[in-house]
């Protein structure tokens, strides 16, 4: 079986204009490797906009995010991404640098 190298990649992307009426609880994010299927939704338990994942090295990923308020969560943006990090010898001897994308999140749903 080969190896996959995992590597840190930070999600990071912008709070939603409009809480729908209600402050955002929390986010969550579930991702899909290649044509694989989706995992469950994973609550991030704060109301940071990034995380930090391994994400395996030159495989195609689809990760969906959504904002989450006392009504519910919002609608999920999606984006696809294929980290890709060329092996460096020196990598021992120095700190791994993080690949970053930024993106929109949409609006939460409104408060009745």
């Amino acid at each position: 079986m080969p190896t996959m190298t995992l590597i840190p990649y930070t999600i990071a992307w912008d709070a939603p204009a409009d809480g729908g009426g209600s402050k955002i609880d929390k986010y969550q994010v579930r991702l899909a490797i290649h044509d694989g299927g989706y995992s469950e939704w994973i609550d991030l338990n704060s109301t940071d906009t990034r995380f930090v994942a391994l994400l395996p090295n030159d495989v195609e990923i689809t990760i969906e995010i959504r904002a989450v308020n006392e009504v519910g969560p919002g609608e999920a943006n999606i984006l696809q991404i294929r980290p890709v990090r060329e092996p460096n010898p020196s990598d021992e001897k120095k700190q791994i640098g993080d690949k970053s994308v930024n993106i929109h999140l949409p609006d939460p749903p409104k408060t009745p």
